[in-house]
């Protein structure tokens, strides 16, 4: 077989030089993706993990420093006393189930993961003074405010942070 991409011989014919580019790189961006898509469960777990520590922290930081961590709640007459198992589930449940779904179509759509991290850095950042409506105790609102914003920036950081690779 000759080296030349366009010379032919008698039972096989070479492309014409720069064919077949177009599939290798759609090979790149595939395989890309496809680790792109394995690396989100990896991500949204190291934002979890991060979450759910420094959150834990900040309650036992706030509860050592006389805080409440009581919070009223609409159409509730009592108020509500946040704990460590109210934290971790509030952490955990949005983030897992808005990890699938980003796991889920994030392998086809790459440029989804970049989008999702921003709205989630937004939402945990413009979310962070909704604790003040909730308790008239600062440091129990302080506390609550650093959860939703850590929130938000570890999954922001966690997403978006370049692999290593």
């Amino acid at each position: 077989m000759s080296s030349s991409p366009t010379t032919t011989t008698g039972t096989e014919a070479s492309a014409p030089e720069g064919a077949g580019t177009e599939d290798a790189g759609t090979e790149d961006v595939s395989a890309e993706n496809a680790r792109a898509g394995r690396s989100i469960p990896v991500r949204v777990l190291a934002a979890l993990v991060a979450s759910i520590a420094i959150a834990l922290v900040a309650l036992g930081i706030a509860s050592a420093t006389g805080a409440t961590m009581l919070v009223t709640t609409p159409g509730s007459p009592e108020p509500l006393q946040i704990n460590a198992g109210q934290v971790v589930v509030s952490l955990a449940m949005p983030m897992l189930i808005v990890g699938a779904l980003l796991w889920w179509l994030g392998r086809s759509r790459p440029a989804l993961v970049r989008w999702i991290a921003w709205i989630g850095l937004a939402f945990g950042v413009l979310s962070a003074p909704m604790p003040f409506s909730a308790t008239s105790d600062l440091p129990t609102a302080l506390a609550l405010a650093a959860m939703h914003a850590v929130a938000g920036i570890a999954w922001f950081v966690a997403l978006t942070a370049r692999s290593r690779r």
